[in-house]
């Protein structure tokens, strides 16, 4: 072994202690709760627009809209929605919100309606 590769095996070997020791909790990606594990399709640029358009105009339009609680994807004019909602009436005023919003073609509805007391 030439002096070469015993640097380089060196080098190699304190790269994965370091990419090792270097993992903590802050690096660990956190796994969503499957209510969230929405098709999360390959999305354009115009995409992106259109999922943005549409948040802004649930927290806008729907009262108590908590974003934490929902997932909005969007791929060529189709919203997919899924997440918790507290009511119908609230699964309701968010369906009309994102009617309104210009470019979407289609919503594909994948909430649920979870009451206070199944919260819990």
């Amino acid at each position: 072994m030439t002096l070469n590769n015993v640097t380089i095996l060196i080098f190699a070997s304190s790269l994965s202690t370091a990419a090792v020791a270097g993992l903590n909790e802050a690096h660990i990606p956190m796994v969503p709760p499957p209510y969230q594990m929405a098709e999360t399709p390959k999305q354009t640029a115009t995409d992106r627009q259109l999922t943005e358009k549409v948040q802004q105009q649930l927290v806008s339009k729907v009262s108590n809209y908590n974003p934490e609680s929902k997932m909005i994807v969007s791929q060529k004019g189709e919203i997919i929605l899924q997440g918790k909602v507290s009511s119908p009436e609230e699964e309701k005023q968010i369906l009309e919100a994102v009617r309104k919003v210009k470019g979407v073609a289609k919503i594909k509805n994948k909430m649920v309606v979870i009451s206070s007391a199944q919260q819990d």
